[in-house]
């Protein structure tokens, strides 16, 4: 019994946690590549990074139906859209919309 009220203890924590804490800048730019992906079905955005972990975090955003704005992007690697990517999936929807996202990623 101990050791279940213990692990849901701990489970509790980590979800107030994930719900309390506002995004770093990494998180931002894969959460706004990953959606980015499903919008296009293009892996060129933040492609220096494993894909698997990102796509698997962003699927429930994506499937939330966010606001995006892709007029930031370019297909140039040296200019590294995911950032000015992610930036503008923040700045296209309200701050709540935005903990709930990422508290789905996370």
């Amino acid at each position: 019994m101990v050791p279940v009220s213990i692990f849901t203890a701990g489970v509790l924590l980590l979800c107030v946690l994930a719900w309390c804490t506002s995004p770093n800048r990494t998180e931002v730019g894969h959460l706004g590549s990953a959606v980015y992906f499903y919008e296009t079905f293009r892996f060129d955005v933040f492609h220096v990074n494993p894909t698997l972990t990102r796509m698997i975090a962003g699927l429930p955003i994506w499937l939330a139906g966010p606001q995006y704005d892709w007029k930031s992007y370019s297909p140039r690697p040296q200019d590294q859209s995911e950032w000015r990517l992610g930036d503008a999936f923040i700045h296209a929807n309200t701050s709540d919309n935005i903990r709930r996202y990422i508290f789905l990623a996370r």
